[in-house]
C-alpha cells in the first residue's frame, strides 16, 4: 500500500470516528450516557434526549421519566442486572431492533400511576429479541418470551388504563404458550399473509392453546377488553391432538374482538370460550379456519355466559381426511351468525342449551358447500331439561343457502327428544323445499 493510500485510510477512519461521536453527542442535542449512574444524572425536568451507545447494566428499578427520550445506537441497550427492572413514562426508538437483554416478562413495562404518565408507544417484540425466522417445522428462534415481554409491558399498576398495543410486524414467529390477560390488550400483525405464529408443540403444555386470554390479573372483570387482529396461527403437520388456537381462561370482560385471523391445522378448537368465560360482547369477524387434521374438532366453540356474540364473514373449510369438523358449536345466551361460508364441514352450526336462561340465535345470509357424508347445516338440540323443563330458546334462520356436490343431506336436524312437541310444521316444509331451491328460512322456539 502506498504512503498516500495509508494516509487516506487513516484520515477516513478519523473522519468516521468524528462523525460517530458527533452523531452520539448531537442526536437531538442529546447527552451520552453509558452507565446507569450517567443515565440518572442526565434526567432533567424538561425535554431531555439521551443517547446510549453501549449495553447499560440495570440493577434495581430504573424509571425513565416523562419527557425523557432514549436513543440507542450501535448495540446500545439495557441489560438486566441484579433485580433489574425498567419503568417507562418517556420513550425509546420505534425501530424493530433489540434494546432489552436478559429481561423476563413484566420486568420492562409502563410507569405505574404513582410514577408518572403512561408509556404510550406501540410495543415491538423485536425490542426483546424476537425474530420472525420460523420455518414452520419447529425450527427458528423461540419467540415466546420476547412476545410475552411485549404483551406484559402494557401493565400499569394503580390505573385502569392499559397503555399501548403490541405489533408483531412481518415474519413467521415460532412460539409456545402466550397469555393475554391485561386491561385493553391488543395484539396485531401486518396481515394474515405477512405475519404468522407457528406453535411448536414441544414448547406448549399438553391440551393448551397458543393464546390464552381473560381478566385473571385482577380488578373488575368489566374493565377489560381485548383485540386480536391481522395474523395467522399455523400448526405443524405433526402437531399432537388437543392443541387449540385461542382460548379464554377467565372472564373476557366488556369487549372482545377477533378479526382477520387465520387458524390452520388446529387439533382441538380454533377459538374456545368455555363456561368460565363471562363476557358482555364477543365479535369474531373476517376469520378463516381450515386444514383440520383430527376428527371431532371445533372451529369456534362458545359455551358459557356470553351475552352478545356476533360471528360474521368467516370461512370454515375442514380439508380433513377421515375427520369431522363442527364449524360453530353454541351453548350460550345468544348469538348472531351472518354472512359466513362453510365448506366440507361435518356440521356447520350446532346449537344446544344447557340452562333455562332465555336465549336467541339469529342465523342469516349463510352459504354452504357440502361433500357427501355431511350430516347437516344446522343441528338444534332441544331435548328438554330434567323434569321436562323447556329451554326458553328461539332460533331464527333467514336466507340460508346450501349447495352440494354429493347426495342431498338434511339441512336442518332437530333433536326433539320424546316429551317435547314436534318442530313447527314449517321446518318440515322448508326441509322438503330445500331439496329443490337450496334456500331455507324459519323460526323455531323450544
Amino acid at each position: 500500500m502506498t504512503q498516500v493510500a495509508v494516509l487516506a485510510l487513516l484520515f477516513s477512519r478519523c473522519l468516521t470516528a468524528q462523525v460517530e461521536q458527533a452523531l452520539a453527542a448531537d442526536a437531538c442535542s442529546s447527552v451520552v450516557a453509558n452507565t446507569q449512574a450517567q443515565l440518572l444524572g442526565a434526567f432533567g425536568a424538561g425535554e431531555t434526549y439521551i443517547t446510549v451507545c453501549k449495553q447499560v447494566l440495570i440493577t434495581g428499578t430504573l424509571l425513565i421519566p416523562n419527557r425523557v427520550h432514549i436513543e440507542f445506537i450501535r448495540r446500545g441497550g439495557f441489560r438486566k442486572g441484579n433485580s433489574g427492572a425498567v419503568r417507562i413514562a418517556g420513550s425509546i426508538p420505534d425501530r424493530p431492533q433489540q434494546f432489552f437483554f436478559g429481561f423476563e416478562p413484566g420486568d420492562v413495562r409502563s410507569a405505574d400511576a404513582a410514577q408518572g404518565t403512561p408509556w404510550s408507544q406501540t410495543r415491538l417484540p423485536q425490542w426483546w429479541g424476537a425474530l420472525g425466522d420460523s420455518d414452520g417445522l419447529g425450527g427458528g428462534t423461540d419467540n415466546t418470551t420476547a412476545i410475552q415481554c411485549a404483551i406484559d409491558s402494557g401493565v400499569r399498576i394503580g390505573s385502569s388504563t392499559r397503555t399501548g398495543d403490541v405489533f408483531l410486524g412481518a415474519g413467521s414467529f415460532r412460539v409456545g404458550n402466550l397469555t393475554l390477560q391485561e386491561r385493553f390488550a391488543i395484539l396485531r400483525g401486518s396481515n394474515v399473509f405477512a405475519t404468522s405464529l407457528h406453535p411448536d408443540a414441544t414448547l406448549m403444555a399438553p391440551g393448551s392453546a397458543v393464546i390464552s386470554m381473560g381478566a385473571s390479573s385482577g380488578g373488575p372483570w368489566n374493565d377489560y377488553s381485548s383485540k386480536l387482529e391481522r395474523f395467522s396461527i399455523g400448526f405443524q403437520d405433526d402437531c399432537p391432538a388437543g392443541l387449540s388456537g385461542i382460548r379464554a381462561v377467565d372472564d373476557l370482560g366488556e369487549s372482545t374482538e377477533i378479526s382477520n385471523i387465520w387458524i390452520l391445522g388446529f387439533s382441538d378448537v380454533g377459538i374456545d370460550f368455555p363456561p368460565a368465560a363471562l363476557g358482555l360482547g364477543v365479535w369474531i369477524h373476517d376469520c378463516t379456519f381450515g386444514n383440520v387434521r383430527f376428527g371431532s374438532s371445533r372451529a369456534i366453540r362458545i359455551v358459557g355466559g356470553q351475552y352478545s356474540t356476533v360471528i360474521e364473514r368467516c370461512t370454515f373449510n375442514a380439508n380433513v381426511s377421515g375427520g369431522q369438523l363442527v364449524a360453530v358449536e353454541l351453548d350460550t345466551i345468544g348469538c348472531s351468525i351472518r354472512d359466513c361460508h362453510f365448506e366440507d364441514t361435518h356440521q356447520c352450526i350446532a346449537i344446544s342449551k344447557s340452562s333455562i336462561t332465555p336465549s336467541r340465535y339469529d342465523i342469516q345470509g349463510v352459504d354452504s358447500f357440502f361433500a357427501t357424508g355431511v350430516s347437516g347445516l344446522i343441528r338444534i338440540d332441544c331435548t328438554p331439561l330434567p323434569g321436562g323443563v323447556h329451554r326458553q330458546c328461539s332460533v331464527s334462520v333467514q336466507n340460508v343457502h346450501r349447495l352440494s356436490n354429493g347426495a342431498l343431506n338434511l339441512l336442518v336436524d332437530v333433536q326433539t327428544g320424546v316429551t317435547i312437541a314436534s318442530p313447527k310444521s314449517g321446518i318440515n316444509q322448508y326441509r322438503r323445499a330445500v331439496n329443490e331451491l337450496g334456500v331455507i328460512s324459519f323460526d323455531y322456539q323450544f
